[in-house]
């Protein structure tokens, strides 16, 4: 129109999954307890080779995975009601109440290394956040429908906690549905790292990481209400 506007209707309106394919939006939010212990299992004139391990109890605060691929539309979210997120008329069996900043899961991990140190070379190989997250507060899931309107304003500033509610389009966006729990792995990863002192004032190093698991919910976890 004359406002520069484009107005019209969809003869064929198409999924969230067609639109959206190829895209995803994840968040997550946890606060970590852990217990570190390591020592020397093999040392000699010079060198020593050490082993370490990390207990870990996290505590979630929040958690969002949507994501649209080969025309399939999954989404899991589950926020403490201190965001103020609105789900329409949608209803959870795992619904917590307030405006308080409250767990919404709790999980388990940990960490394990090795490490071998010489007075010219360090090596370090661990593998880091094996676990599982448990998400049983406030969590929803939301199923692939016609795209039916979208209108938002976008983010007004960075701040992801102020702005968080307009990702739910206040439940009219998507099609949603309460869950009892999901779960999700945690980020596992490799971590590789290496130093060499060349000189004593002069060290070079390298490090490397590597995804090891694909942090999807399990949908077998949940049940629909």
């Amino acid at each position: 129109n004359w406002r520069g506007d484009t107005i019209g209707v969809a003869r064929k309106p198409q999924l969230f999954s067609q639109l959206f394919n190829g895209t995803s939006l994840s968040l997550s939010w946890s606060r970590e307890f852990s217990f570190s212990y390591g020592l020397p299992v093999l040392f000699g004139d010079g060198w020593r080779l050490c082993v370490g391990a990390t207990g870990k109890f996290l505590q979630a605060f929040a958690y969002l995975d949507a994501h649209a691929s080969n025309g399939e539309f999954f989404a899991r979210s589950a926020l403490s009601p201190w965001f103020l997120i609105s789900y329409g008329k949608a209803t959870t069996p795992s619904a917590k109440y307030g405006t308080t900043l409250i767990p919404i899961g709790q999980g388990y991990g940990a960490d394990l290394g090795v490490t071998y140190k010489s007075k010219t070379l360090s090596v370090g190989v661990s593998v880091v956040d094996i676990g599982e997250m448990r998400y049983d507060g406030n969590v929803f899931a939301a199923g692939d429908t016609v795209v039916n309107g979208i209108g938002t304003t976008g983010f007004a500033n960075y701040n992801l906690f102020e702005q968080a509610p307009k990702l739910s389009g206040e439940g009219n966006y998507f099609v949603w549905s309460g869950l009892t729990e999901t779960r999700i792995k945690l980020p596992t990863r490799l971590r590789f790292g290496a130093s060499y002192n060349i000189t004593k004032r002069f060290s070079a190093g390298m490090d490397m990481t590597a995804p090891l698991a694909d942090v999807r919910s399990e949908e077998h976890t949940s049940e629909l209400q």
